[in-house]
C-alpha cells in the first residue's frame, strides 16, 4: 500500500494533512518514519540557530505543510475545511471529502548541542522570544506562541525549542490554494475550536505557554502538586514546586488546538470577495470536533449499508484511511488522560445510545508521559462499559507513563514503533476489506447534525 509521510516529522497539523491527503486517495499516512534521520533532515521549519529566524518565510512554512495534496492532482471539491490540524478536523474533512487547511504551523529550533534543562523556563522563554523576534522581522499578520510543557514533552524540550505560528490572516498560498482546489460557488467551512490556556504575554504577538492539553490545568503547572512531585521523583527529577514567569497573564486560543482571534472574520470577508460559500462551525473543546466528525461518518455509512463498528485513535495513533475504507465510525482522543477519557466516556454513551452500529471497537493509544495519563488498561476499563471484552482490540500498551533513564528512550522508541506498526496494520486490513461509503453528504447535513449537537452555526 502507497505510503505517504509528514513533511514536519514531529509538527501536529503537518501530520493531519498528510493523513487528510492520504485519505482523499484512499493510500496510506505514516506519522512516524522507518529512518531516524528524518527527524533531522534539512527543512524550513527545524533551525539551527536562531539566527535562521530572519530567513523564516511564513508562506512558504505554510506551503510545505499543505505539499501534500499535490497527490490530488487537478481535482476539484466543493468543499475546504478550515480549523485546527487534529485529528478530529481529518475526519471531518474525509467525511465531506474536502482538504483541510490547518490554522497555524510551527518552527523548531534544533538544541542538539546546546540543549536547555527542562525546568529552565526563563532561558526557554528568552531564547524563544529570541527566535519570534527574529521571525516576527519580515512576517506579518502572525501571533507567535512559544510552547513549553515541562510534563507532556518533557523528554523533547531539552532538545526542541517550539514557536507555534497562529494565522490572524490567511497566508497567501491559501489563497492559491483555495482557487486551484475549490468548484466554483463551493464552500469553506470554518471551524472555530474557542478551547483557551493561560499564556504569558510577553511582547507584541509573542506569548509564552507554560503546560498544554491534558490532565493538568495551568494553574497546576504553577503551582505545582504532590502528584507533580511524586512524579519527578519516579522520574528522578529533582525539581519541585511548579513552574512560572514573571508576565502577565491572559486567556487565549491554546497553541496546539486553539483557532487564532480574527481569523474568521478574515476568512469570510475572503468568502464573499470571492463569491464562495462560508459556514462556521463553532467548538468549546477539540473533542467536540470528534463527536461532530463521528457524527458525520454515522449519517455517511448509514446511507451505505451502516457501519460496521467504532475506531478510536489518539493523537498521532490515527488513520482517516482505514476508518473511511472499513466504515468503522472514526472518534479521535487528543491524549490520552484523565481530562480526556472523562470527556470521551460521554461522548461514546451518547453515541452507542444514538447509533445503531456494531458494538464492536479499535482503540489506539498514544505513548505519553505524566501523572495525569491513563494507561491502556484504564481505557480498556472504560471502553469494557460499552463494548463487550471480546470486541475490544486495543492497541498500545508498550508504552509507559514515567520519564526515567533508560526507560524515557525505551518510552520513545516504543512509542514510535508502536504508532507505525498501528498504522500500518489498520490501513493494510482497513484496505482488504475495501468497503467505503459513498459521498452523499452536503453542507445542510453538516449544519443539521452540528446543530442537533447544539454547536454554534454560523452561514
Amino acid at each position: 500500500m502507497k505510503t505517504i509521510y509528514p513533511r514536519i516529522a514531529i509538527e501536529s497539523s503537518s501530520f493531519f494533512t498528510t493523513a487528510v491527503a492520504a485519505a482523499l486517495t484512499d493510500i496510506r499516512a505514516q506519522s512516524t518514519y522507518k529512518y531516524l534521520w528524518h527527524y533531522f533532515k534539512p527543512s524550513p521549519h527545524v533551525f539551527y540557530t536562531e539566527r535562521m529566524g530572519e530567513k523564516a518565510d511564513v508562506n512558504k512554512l505554510a506551503e510545505n505543510v499543505i505539499k501534500c495534496y499535490d497527490i490530488l492532482g487537478d481535482k476539484k471539491f466543493d468543499y475546504i475545511i478550515i480549523g485546527p490540524g487534529s485529528g478530529g478536523a481529518a475526519d471531518l474533512a474525509n467525511a465531506m471529502n474536502a482538504p483541510l487547511l490547518p490554522v497555524h504551523t510551527m518552527v523548531i529550533e534544533l538544541r542538539l548541542f546546546n540543549p536547555i534543562r527542562p525546568d529552565d523556563i526563563e532561558k526557554y522563554a528568552k531564547e524563544g522570544t529570541e527566535l519570534a523576534e527574529r521571525i516576527l522581522k519580515k512576517n506579518k499578520n502572525i501571533d507567535i506562541v512559544i510552547h513549553d510543557d515541562v510534563v507532556h514533552d518533557r523528554s523533547t524540550i531539552k532538545w526542541y525549542l517550539i514557536n507555534r505560528i497562529k494565522f490572524k490572516k490567511l497566508p497567501n498560498v491559501y489563497n492559491k490554494f483555495i482557487k486551484r482546489f475549490l468548484k466554483k460557488n463551493g464552500t469553506i467551512i470554518f471551524i472555530d475550536n474557542k478551547e483557551k490556556w493561560e499564556q504569558y504575554n510577553i511582547k507584541k504577538n509573542i506569548r509564552f505557554q507554560l503546560g498544554g492539553y491534558g490532565g493538568i490545568s495551568f494553574n497546576e503547572y504553577v503551582k505545582g502538586s504532590k502528584r507533580i512531585d511524586e512524579w519527578m521523583k519516579k522520574s528522578n527529577q529533582s525539581h519541585k514546586g511548579g513552574w512560572k514567569l514573571k508576565y502577565k497573564t491572559e486567556k487565549r486560543p491554546e497553541s496546539e488546538w486553539g483557532t487564532p482571534i480574527g481569523l474568521d472574520k478574515d476568512t469570510k470577508e475572503y468568502c464573499k470577495k470571492n463569491n464562495f460559500n462560508f459556514i462556521e462551525i463553532e467548538t468549546k473543546n477539540i473533542n467536540e470536533l470528534s463527536l461532530l466528525s463521528a457524527y458525520l461518518w454515522y449519517e455517511r455509512n448509514k446511507k451505505s449499508g451502516g457501519s460496521k463498528g467504532y475506531s478510536i485513535g489518539t493523537f498521532w495513533a490515527h488513520s482517516p484511511t482505514a476508518s473511511g475504507l472499513s466504515r468503522h465510525i472514526p472518534y479521535w482522543v487528543p491524549w490520552p488522560d484523565e481530562k480526556t477519557i472523562k470527556i470521551a466516556d460521554n461522548h461514546l454513551k451518547k453515541m452507542v445510545k444514538d447509533f445503531d452500529v456494531p458494538k464492536k471497537v479499535i482503540f489506539a493509544r498514544h505513548g505519553a508521559i505524566g501523572p495525569d495519563i491513563v494507561g491502556i488498561q484504564g481505557w480498556g476499563d472504560m471502553l469494557k462499559k460499552y463494548f463487550k471484552e471480546e470486541n475490544i482490540k486495543l492497541h498500545g500498551s508498550l508504552t509507559n507513563v514515567v520519564y526515567n533513564g533508560i526507560n524515557k528512550k525505551v518510552h520513545s522508541l516504543a512509542t514510535m514503533k508502536s504508532i507505525g506498526d498501528y498504522i500500518k496494520n489498520i490501513t493494510t486490513w482497513a484496505n482488504a476489506m475495501n468497503d467505503k461509503s459513498q459521498l452523499l453528504l452536503n453542507k445542510d447535513n453538516l449544519i443539521s447534525i452540528a446543530k442537533k449537537l447544539r454547536l454554534k452555526v454560523i452561514n
